[in-house]
């Protein structure tokens, strides 16, 4: 695994490729540790799960493999019409998808295409790709949703969702044995051998976001377009719970013990919920309808963001607000302790709880996403961005080593 916190190196031109050493806290500001250069604009990046390598796709049709340690380029793939890819739990294989439903598995050393899969795809829907844990299956949620072998390269289930949309989707339960898929105002759970539909579930509204369970899956929350959240029985399909804000409510998150339920809406609210009686704890206010709502990973905190703006971290008891920030994309890093923020304006930064801004990422660059994801921090250490300072091609992903939350750096 590369390490290079703690010196900073001479910048060196090989190929097209410019490692920048870590500065890691030398005047508040992150340099890059890597820059990987693009020729296209930059979809999405995965770090291999060994840490050793780095996978980026490209639209419309480039899968790059890179080796984090010495910024050389190990492969190059073409898939058309590419929408994104992502590793297999081993590391051995790259799973890429596109908008026309074609699916290819991938050799992650030698390239070698290995197996092709179609799915039914009108275009309408966005295509999600989920590997079983031990890499014999991979779950597909286009205009239907499929169960595929590995091995055999057939289908094991298919499933067709009379209403799906871009809110439609599919997950599996925690052993893989249960397929929860959402379309239109339903939930349905399927049993994955034998294809059995278990339970549906219905509302009022269409379902928007993806329903969660509970850790032990009891229970699952739903949201609506309607604005109603509902808490459910997950084994006898019993309604629980109703609560409801005063339009479309787009996600909802259990706590740690699952005694509350946060959710967000385009009502300009985020709202903290008990989730045995359905009593709303805290009300959020917002100027925006709220984009992204978290709790920190001690959950003494909530981060929200607006669509025009601030940003505001929330006391998770009594709801008042801590502080705001002046952007309209903020999320926690792994740690649950800090926060990344892209400001509309300017280099992205790492936040203290307190308002502290302990570090700036240089040089200015687009980290991640319109509303940034955990898929924008590779692992626990490592953040990824985009954009064109320093850059010897078209566009560039910038990879930053972000230290410990203690400060410690690297050991």
């Amino acid at each position: 695994m590369y390490h290079p916190g703690r010196r900073i190196c001479v910048i060196l031109l090989l190929s097209l490729l410019v490692p920048l050493a870590s500065v890691l806290a030398q005047g508040r500001v992150l340099e890059p540790v890597m820059i990987f250069p693009h020729e296209e604009s930059v979809g999405g990046a995965a770090i291999s799960p060994d840490g050793t390598r780095l996978l980026t796709w490209s639209r419309p049709d480039r899968l790059y493999v890179w080796d984090i340690g010495s910024g050389e380029r190990l492969l190059t793939l073409t898939h058309p019409s590419l929408l994104a890819a992502t590793w297999d739990p081993a590391g051995t294989r790259i799973l890429s998808w596109s908008f026309d439903g074609v699916a290819h598995i991938w050799d992650a050393v030698s390239g070698k295409a290995l197996l092709t899969m179609t799915h039914e795809q009108t275009g309408l829907e966005t295509t999600r790709a989920t590997w079983s844990a031990d890499g014999t299956r991979i779950l597909f949620n286009t205009s239907e949703v499929r169960v595929w072998d590995v091995a055999s390269g057939e289908p094991l289930l298919t499933l067709t969702l009379p209403g799906s949309s871009f809110y439609s989707g599919a997950q599996w339960n925690a052993d893989e044995s249960i397929l929860m898929t959402w379309e239109s105002s339903q939930i349905r759970l399927w049993d994955v051998a034998s294809g059995e539909r278990l339970l549906s579930l219905n509302h009022s509204g269409n379902v928007w976001g993806q329903p969660q369970w509970t850790a032990d899956e009891s229970r699952i929350v739903s949201t609506t377009q309607s604005g109603f959240i509902y808490v459910w029985d997950a084994v006898t399909g019993d309604h629980l719970q109703t609560m409801s804000h005063d339009s479309g409510a787009y996600q909802a998150t259990w706590n740690a013990d699952e005694t509350r339920i946060l959710t967000r809406s385009h009502d300009r609210t985020a709202r903290v919920w008990d989730a045995a009686t359905g009593e709303e704890l805290l009300r959020l206010p917002h100027a925006g309808l709220v984009t992204a709502a978290a709790w920190s990973g001690d959950e003494r905190y909530i981060l929200t963001v607006s669509r025009d703006g601030p940003a505001h971290l929330w006391d998770a008891e009594s709801g008042a607000e801590v502080f705001a920030l002046p952007t309209n994309n903020a999320a926690w890093l792994m740690d649950g302790q800090r926060i990344l923020t892209q400001p509309i304006d300017g280099n992205a930064g790492v936040w203290d709880t307190d308002g502290t801004e302990l570090f700036s990422l240089a040089p200015e660059a687009f980290v991640g996403n319109t509303v940034l994801t955990g898929s924008n921090w590779l692992d626990g250490d490592h953040v990824w961005g985009t954009g064109d300072q320093g850059c010897a091609a078209a566009t560039c992903l910038y990879l930053w080593e972000v230290p410990p939350a203690d400060g410690a750096g690297d050991a």
